[in-house]
């Protein structure tokens, strides 16, 4: 297995430590158009995604995306499928 590119005291122990690290990236994911990038917690629910996503969506904010699954999202079939 390929070692990690951060030393094991930086990685992140948690979901809300990981978001907290990709806020320096935060622009990049941002700008890059054809890239949806997005994070789910335990559950699989939405804890962070980039504007991509959100503008795939039709969602006006973050707001309207956190603490959702993929089958509160997506109406068909590939709801499920993406949750799984």
């Amino acid at each position: 297995m390929p070692s990690s590119p951060f030393p094991l005291s930086v990685c992140p122990e948690n979901v809300n430590d990981l978001i907290r690290s990709l806020n320096m990236f935060a622009p990049v994911l941002q700008v890059l158009p054809s890239t949806v990038f997005f994070v789910k917690n335990m559950r699989a629910e939405y804890v962070y995604a980039n504007d991509t996503l959100l503008h795939r969506l039709q969602l006006s904010d973050m707001a309207a995306l956190i603490g959702k699954t993929s089958e509160d999202l997506f109406q068909s079939e590939w709801g499920q499928r993406y949750t799984q």
